[in-house]
């Protein structure tokens, strides 16, 4: 209870310091999710880089960083994603910056979390060099609303032509792909297609059992 207390008055000081005598400090948050985003400027070192130049910028000296290499942006479930959710509600950040939108999430349900549950109520700053994005203004928030949605589609446009490709290809005889080849089969990628092999009798005997 003690403890429970002293936490609690710690917070209620904090929120106390008037904003002019907070030192900025910034979380710089970087992710690339394939080897192939670093030919298009994405790469770690680049946003990095980048992410420190808008540091100078904004006239934030302290700040740390935050990097998710080869992780995909569907989910936040990443590690320094959860570092630095965790970061900001200790209070430890006041600006969270990063490259690009889509290096956050491609999710708008994930986006607008991470907005208006995590930054917001914690008073943290988001802002967003390629999109020009800064949710201190109402229009920087209205604007995160808009380019999250443009993302969650961008992500389910890729999502539908991967399934139409994988369907296409077994309606043309074909295997559709995919790194787990079923029990009974090898696969041939000359033909493109699945070849019984040895235990094709043991899958056929299982399913005769069954029905």
């Amino acid at each position: 209870v003690t403890m429970a207390r002293k936490r609690n008055a710690a917070k209620t000081k904090q929120n106390s310091v008037p904003a002019s005598q907070i030192i900025p400090f910034a979380g710089l948050y970087v992710r690339v999710s394939t080897d192939a985003q670093a030919e298009e400027g994405y790469s770690i070192e680049e946003q990095q880089k980048r992410l420190i130049a808008q540091c100078a910028v904004l006239g934030i000296q302290n700040y740390r960083l935050y990097v998710d290499g080869g992780w995909s942006g569907s989910t936040m479930d990443r590690p320094e994603m959860q570092r630095l959710i965790q970061d900001v509600k200790e209070h430890k950040i006041t600006h969270v910056i990063c490259y690009k939108l889509d290096r956050v999430s491609r999710s708008q349900r994930d986006m607008l979390y991470f907005i208006e549950d995590v930054l917001l109520p914690n008073k943290v700053s988001f802002v967003s060099l390629s999109e020009t994005i800064d949710t201190g203004t109402p229009m920087g928030r209205l604007m995160i609303g808009i380019l999250s949605a443009f993302a969650q589609l961008e992500r389910e446009n890729i999502r539908e032509r991967t399934q139409m490709g994988m369907l296409a290809r077994v309606e043309s005889g074909l295997w559709p792909g995919g790194d787990r080849i079923p029990i009974g089969y090898d696969y041939d990628p000359e033909q493109g297609i699945l070849i019984p092999n040895d235990q094709a009798n043991t899958v056929r005997s299982c399913f005769h059992l069954y029905l």
